[in-house]
């Protein structure tokens, strides 16, 4: 996978790569109608202080918001290659150049869960974080209640550094946020 860091418009592009299941890609408006669907679940939401989306014009602004490409953020669509199928989204976020570090985000469609789909998603995004994004590190959070991603966090080789008591507060209740982080001398390149 590359990166343009030096895009005219100052926004971060992402090339297409492949893993032994899946096609990692840059999303676009074309992507609307997956991006309606998939955060209209609350399956897909569970475990987000995002509401769900409603109607179409709110897909819309949730692409511009959360999705197209900006300096300091990126998210690109997870593909099941048999069948040419969106099945979630994984990205950067908070990305600090000066403090060589980003925050990487993912969600899917529960279909697939317990399918190790994220686990083959994740390594090629980390790799890119710190071969191409220059990271020293990479953080990622999960509800404490969120085991699956959890698992899924730490079968990748992130430390858990803290939790953030009562971090959040949406559908009706306070919720712990677990902090992890993944050094780049720590990570052992596959």
């Amino acid at each position: 996978m590359m990166a343009n860091m030096k895009d005219p418009d100052n926004i971060i592009k992402v090339h297409e790569f492949k893993t032994e299941r899946l096609i990692i890609r840059n999303m676009s408006k074309k992507d609307i109608d997956f991006i309606f669907q998939h955060f209209s679940q609350d399956d897909t939401n569970r475990y987000s202080s995002d509401d769900n989306l409603h109607t179409i014009e709110e897909a819309i602004e949730f692409y511009e918001k959360f999705i197209a490409p900006k300096p300091t953020r990126f998210r690109v669509g997870i593909v099941l290659k048999a069948t040419n199928k969106l099945i979630g989204t994984i990205g950067y976020h908070h990305w600090s150049k000066k403090d060589f570090r980003a925050e990487i985000a993912f969600d899917l469609s529960k279909t697939y869960w317990g399918k190790g789909i994220m686990t083959e998603a994740l390594q090629p995004l980390i790799q890119f974080g710190f071969n191409d994004m220059k990271l020293n590190r990479i953080e990622t959070t999960a509800f404490s209640k969120n085991k699956r991603s959890i698992k899924t966090i730490e079968r990748n080789g992130f430390k858990k550094e803290g939790i953030l008591r009562q971090r959040f507060y949406f559908k009706g209740q306070f919720h712990d946020l677990v902090v992890f982080s993944l050094i780049k001398d720590d990570y052992k390149f596959k």
